[in-house]
């Protein structure tokens, strides 16, 4: 066998391709993200202009994530003010939370997210956008914890490759 054909990443395309349904698709990714130093994922899809959903938040999927953090983000619709989901919209590659808070563009609400997700010590983290059919692009939101140093180009490159397929 080669590194290619036992590489964790090799081993997730080819179980990505063979899955059929959404529970396998998680499980999945669960297994291929403890092997990086990801801890904590979320995925939300940007609705197409003129689809019904344009204006709701149909699903955050999210795991390794604090609870509490979670259930805030979802009951109060913080991520209409989440910066990384405005910036990843118009993004092609993936960027480092830690660099996104100094975007000029940033508005009042989403200083006051930043501040917010700060408190909740999720630490460094990437924000990945991601292209899929019919104008269903999303994005991803992969953090590495609290104290984890930031990953080198080859493991970002590889989660955003993940996060793609």
């Amino acid at each position: 066998m080669t590194d290619r054909e036992t590489s964790p990443i090799f081993e997730y395309v080819e179980a990505c391709a063979k899955a059929t349904r959404v529970s396998e698709l998680a499980e999945v990714s669960r297994r291929y993200y403890a092997t990086t130093p990801v801890k904590m994922t979320s995925y939300q899809h940007y609705p197409p202009v003129g689809s019904p959903d344009v204006d709701k938040n149909l699903r955050v999927f999210t795991t390794g994530y604090p609870e509490e953090y979670v259930r805030e983000y979802n009951g109060k619709d913080l991520w209409r003010d989440d910066p990384f989901v405005r910036l990843a919209s118009t993004a092609t590659a993936p960027f480092f939370w830690s660099d996104a808070v100094n975007d000029p563009t940033l508005t009042a609400r989403e200083r006051a997210y930043l501040d917010y997700a700060s408190g909740a010590h999720l630490g460094e983290g990437v924000s990945v956008p991601v292209f899929g059919p019919r104008g269903r692009n999303g994005y991803c939101g992969m953090g590495f914890g609290r104290g984890a140093p930031r990953p080198g180009p080859d493991v970002i490159a590889e989660i955003h490759w993940a996060c793609q397929i």
